[in-house]
């Protein structure tokens, strides 16, 4: 798999599938592994990444809230 090869494009899919109406087929995704891959993807500069995991830290979405860090 692409994502498990750091590749921070399908990281940042991956994490967008789950995100969005219950994983593109990939059936009920824990909301903790979504924000694992847009951390991960940010990690290597995916700027939607950085985005969509500031989101996960400004509403707690699947990690502990800290507004401190998403901004």
């Amino acid at each position: 798999m692409c994502a498990e090869n750091n590749n921070p494009i399908a990281m940042f899919h991956l994490g967008f599938a789950g995100f969005q109406s219950g994983g593109w087929g990939f059936g009920p995704v824990k909301q903790e592994k979504l924000d694992e891959w847009f951390k991960k993807s940010a990690e290597l500069g995916s700027f939607h990444a950085i985005a969509f995991h500031s989101l996960c830290l400004r509403n707690g979405f699947g990690i502990k809230k800290d507004i401190a860090l998403s901004n």
